[in-house]
């Protein structure tokens, strides 16, 4: 086995439940984690082991059992994000519009269930467009996964705190599921037929 190779095997447990197995020579020992889905299976074990491959060890498996992470506001994590690197006056903008709204929101409570409502509140109190969920969604998920790779032991990459994962999930599963109330339009425009 290579320094950085990583071997994960995916089992169905008696529950029905998907656990993976992850063995990489960063690791101290083999790494076990239960999803509901084969898909949540695949896409965590997939992200990890890529993590790996780059000899990235996630903080959450690196740090001592009963050593807290620190946690930052959303709010503190914009604000680094912005300060540290090159982002397009676009995405400042988006991010500064976002950052009012989710400014007291902690690391700690970064979870799936928070993004859905997140998601969820832009459609349903806010009425934005589709278009305008992805910006803010896209534009906070580039800078919360900035945080997990810059600073993995204030938001580590692994769940239950991988946003960008989820809140592309959820956008996706959100467009896909609304998309009647949303409108047609964007479905119109893609399958216009040929004229001639």
């Amino acid at each position: 086995m290579r320094p950085n190779a990583c071997m994960a095997t995916i089992k169905v447990l008696g529950s029905g439940a998907f656990q993976i197995r992850v063995v990489n020579k960063l690791l101290p020992k083999p790494f076990y984690a239960t999803f509901d889905t084969r898909e949540q299976a695949v896409a965590f074990s997939d992200h990890l082991t890529s993590l790996l491959a780059q000899g990235i060890v996630p903080a959450t498996l690196a740090q001592d059992k009963g050593v807290a992470r620190t946690p930052w506001t959303v709010q503190r994590c914009i604000a680094e994000y912005l300060r540290s690197e090159s982002v397009p006056v676009s995405d400042e903008k988006l991010l500064e519009t976002v950052r009012s709204r989710v400014a007291d929101i902690n690391t700690n409570d970064l979870y799936y269930d928070w993004a859905d409502a997140w998601v969820r509140g832009m459609k349903q109190v806010d009425n934005l467009s589709p278009s305008t969920i992805g910006h803010r969604h896209g534009a906070l998920a580039r800078c919360l996964d900035w945080v997990c790779r810059r600073h993995p032991q204030i938001l580590p990459a692994t769940p239950p705190t991988a946003p960008e994962a989820w809140l592309r999930d959820i956008y996706q599963g959100r467009r896909k599921a609304c998309r009647g109330q949303w409108g047609q339009s964007e479905d119109r425009r893609r399958t216009r037929p040929a004229s001639g």
